[in-house]
């Protein structure tokens, strides 16, 4: 098995610190992914969850995708500006 040099682990762990942002957004949208299919199942008593992960109606799906493409923009967006402002 090959060692990885700690130069690489830096870079690693720098890529990861440069885009904190990015992975925050991605985990907001996924986590709203799965509580929008909670509150479907217990509070509108539509389905089972897995049809609500898995299946959702088609106008659950593209308001689902709408929201978690605007989380994902924003976190975009937001560590642009973030790097931008430790650059200056």
């Amino acid at each position: 098995m090959k060692k990885i040099s700690s130069g690489k682990v830096k870079n690693r762990r720098k890529l990861f610190v440069r885009s904190k942002m990015l992975w925050v957004s991605l985990s907001v949208a996924v986590s709203f992914w799965f509580i929008e299919a909670v509150i479907h199942v217990i509070v509108f008593k539509q389905g089972t969850y897995y049809e609500q992960m898995v299946f959702p109606h088609s106008h659950e799906f593209w308001m689902r995708s709408l929201v978690m493409a605007m989380f994902i923009l924003f976190g975009v967006y937001a560590q642009v500006i973030i790097n931008s402002r430790k650059r200056m």
